[in-house]
């Protein structure tokens, strides 16, 4: 089951921020932090020691975020489990796998910011659009017999919050491990793919 994220005193926050604004001047998080009370700010108070280690364990032992199986039977579990404000959504492999640095089991980073937040975006990679490459792939993945995937997910007050939080993550990310979460890689590759098939069709 789902565990529902506490809010944080406001005190907190403001230490966390100030915590935060030394240890990356100039990102801008301290805005997200002052307006976000229901927000977890799971980056915000991680000051991570360079020791190659950014997984679902590291998650869990900072913040009260739970994981679920996720594959196309646990579909109607999942979505109703979903709330539909904006967030922060981590997938994981079945297990931990070598990076660049050190070993991870986050396969996925990603924010969801459309108008039924986290239920609507979690909902399009069990029915993708035809055209729609990224979620299209997660399907296929999703209906394999042997789908290990799990999925967690951090609930925020605001798209900007969301987008935010996702950038603070995959940058302690590639600083960790040296590199992205495979499946954030994948789909730098096909939106770059796609580029460069519309700028030669342009000309």
């Amino acid at each position: 089951m789902w565990r529902t994220v506490p809010e944080f005193p406001e005190a907190l926050s403001a230490c966390i921020r100030n915590r935060h604004d030394r240890a990356t001047p100039g990102f801008k998080h301290r805005n997200l932090l002052h307006e976000a009370r229901y927000l977890l700010p799971l980056s915000a108070y991680w000051q991570f020691d360079g020791g190659g280690r950014m997984d679902s364990t590291t998650l869990q032992t900072r913040s009260p975020i739970s994981w679920q199986r996720f594959a196309c039977d646990t579909e109607r579990a999942i979505i109703a489990g979903l709330p539909t404000c904006p967030g922060v959504y981590l997938i994981l492999f079945g297990d931990f796998e070598k990076r660049q640095q050190g070993s991870s089991d986050i396969a996925y980073i990603g924010s969801a910011a459309n108008q039924n937040g986290l239920r609507g975006r979690i909902r399009q990679y069990f029915h993708p659009g035809p055209t729609q490459s990224t979620n299209l792939g997660m399907k296929r993945r999703l209906i394999a017999p042997d789908c290990r995937l799990r999925l967690g997910f951090i609930s925020v007050s605001s798209t900007a919050a969301a987008k935010s939080l996702e950038s603070d993550l995959l940058m302690q990310f590639e600083r960790e491990h040296g590199e992205l979460p495979p499946y954030n890689r994948q789909r730098a590759l096909d939106l770059m793919g796609r580029m460069l098939v519309g700028s030669k069709g342009g000309r």
